[in-house]
């Protein structure tokens, strides 16, 4: 059985997204997107393989300081500058919600932490913008 466009969908969301290696994207996949045997494993991981590839090719197109470079260098300057930052924080908006009051509650020096930025899953998916705020925890 072929897969899904949906599930093909997301595979190539997983691999652009570069966050997971290709075990975890399987497994995320065949035990907790989908129920257990919904997915046959070994299709999946033909797809991720095949899709991975694809993205390796692609990276000689790149240009040397990639839109994922600069996001990494704000995030260094937005963190030294006393924000919470986290790439990737959960799927939602309200997991990455919970990361970013784990982060600031085990913080050392919480007076120092000043606001937050994240993006999660679903923003990846969506290709859309970090949410920026101050912080009220």
């Amino acid at each position: 059985m072929a897969l899904s466009t949906e599930v093909l969908g997301r595979i190539d969301s997983f691999i652009r997204g570069g966050f997971e290696d290709r075990d975890r994207v399987i497994e995320i996949l065949t035990e907790e997107l989908y129920e257990l045997g919904e997915l046959d494993p070994d299709e999946v991981a033909g797809a991720v393989d095949a899709v991975m590839a694809e993205h390796e090719k692609q990276k000689v197109t790149w240009p040397r300081v990639t839109d994922c470079d600069r996001l990494n260098s704000v995030f260094v300057a937005l963190s030294a500058k006393g924000i919470i930052v986290l790439q990737n924080a959960g799927y939602t908006q309200s997991d990455g919600m919970d990361d970013v009051s784990e982060v600031f509650h085990t913080h050392r020096n919480r007076e120092s932490m000043i606001g937050y930025c994240f993006f999660h899953g679903q923003d990846l998916q969506k290709r859309s913008r970090p949410a920026v705020h101050s912080l009220a925890l």
